[in-house]
């Protein structure tokens, strides 16, 4: 962001003590949250011995863009630079320091955006501006809370950062300690925006989200009784990651008996005359690449525990409906026909059947697994052509 070449050569040095600081904040949080348990179990598995990797974004401009660039490149940090033009249209911006300019793009991934001069040149460096936005998990802005000079100024990129959802740590020129910008709420009363230990403690909430993977809770356990039947799956070693759940499904999963409620209900209600079997599935040709032949299993069980989870969920509102339907005529039936007391324990029997049938439909997830796997089949399907191709 611009804005440090208007200070003088004594508060520069300040500036740069307050983004080393701010840099060094960054790097110790998001270090001690990849610490974590949740954290680690995840990436040491994908990437053995890997490290988080600290990057600046930063088109190099004059004043603040370079000072930043700097102190993080003395810290550690890789350096990625975007420019509006071609490189060597770029550096005619900084005739009075195109060397400066040359001796950092030396040391960073560079990024030529497509920009023009001319009538979209305030547009190229607008779309630069918003390139650093949507490739950072956090926009350093030092800058005087004053509004934009033109398009693509600091205060319409803090703007438009605030609006995206990136959190912005605004050094003021003033000198007033760092504040934290999250959100256009924040972004209209920045005067009132958290700062010190708040801003600090907001930031580091918001790199566990970014680092520690989201523990898997399905979205049913919520209240009292989800958290008891969560606690009498833990201890019975019933909860498991959806990859442990989908590997450990049995592959012959009833879908007889009961589960073919549903079915029955079309055939007598809807007059269905689709044969029971699909002929295209008869006559469909065996794998002959690699690819499918590897791919193929998963697609059969996944597409398996879909049919047979969506048979479970559609059957038991059948049965649930037919159930409360025979308590009702079972009530009729014991003020005419049936003794009262027979009547009444038909009537228990058929209730607590239905309440099975829900908590086993809460318990089990059927709905959830019915598209879970469906989407999962249909993955595995897509793999099957994508694989060739690499």
């Amino acid at each position: 962001m611009t804005g440090a070449r208007d200070l003088s050569s004594a508060d520069q040095t300040a500036m740069r003590l307050r983004v080393e600081s701010l840099l060094t904040d960054l790097q110790r949080m998001v270090e001690t949250v990849a610490r974590e348990p949740a954290a680690r179990a995840v990436y040491s598995n994908a990437s053995p011995g890997a490290s988080a990797e600290f990057r600046i974004v930063s088109p190099l401009a004059e004043g603040a863009d370079r000072l930043v660039a700097e102190e993080a490149l003395k810290l550690g940090y890789k350096l990625s630079a975007p420019f509006p033009f071609a490189r060597a249209d770029y550096e005619n911006d900084f005739p009075d320091s195109k060397d400066a300019f040359n001796a950092l793009a030396a040391q960073a991934e560079i990024f030529e955006l497509d920009g023009a001069r001319g009538a979209l040149e305030t547009a190229s460096y607008e779309a630069v501006g918003r390139f650093v936005v949507r490739n950072c998990d956090f926009l350093v802005a030092i800058w005087d809370g004053k509004p934009a000079r033109g398009r693509g100024g600091t205060a319409e990129i803090v703007q438009f950062a605030a609006l995206s959802g990136v959190p912005v740590w605004w050094l003021n020129l003033s000198g007033d300690e760092p504040r934290l910008i999250y959100g256009l709420s924040q972004f209209r009363r920045r005067e009132r925006s958290p700062r010190g230990p708040e801003s600090l403690e907001l930031i580091q909430a918001y790199i566990e989200r970014l680092v520690v993977p989201p523990p898997v809770l399905p979205p049913e356990y919520r209240g009292v009784i989800s958290h008891a039947v969560r606690f009498l799956k833990r201890a019975q070693g019933r909860e498991q990651s959806p990859l442990e759940t989908f590997l450990s499904e049995p592959v012959a999963l009833a879908s007889g008996g009961l589960w073919r409620s549903y079915a029955l209900f079309v055939r007598l209600v809807m007059r269905s005359t689709n044969p029971a079997s699909d002929p295209i599935e008869a006559i469909a040709p065996a794998p002959k690449l690699p690819s499918e032949r590897w791919w193929k299993p998963y697609f059969d069980r996944a597409d398996h525990l879909s049919v047979a989870y969506g048979e479970r969920y559609r059957s038991s509102y059948v049965l649930i409906i037919s159930l409360a339907f025979a308590t009702v005529v079972t009530s009729l039936l014991g003020h005419a026909v049936l003794p009262p007391l027979v009547a009444l324990m038909i009537e228990i029997v058929l209730i607590l059947s239905a309440i099975t049938l829900i908590w086993a439909n809460h318990d089990y997830r059927w709905h959830e697994r019915w598209i879970f796997y469906r989407l999962l089949a249909e993955l595995c399907r897509k793999q099957m052509m994508l694989s060739p191709v690499g």
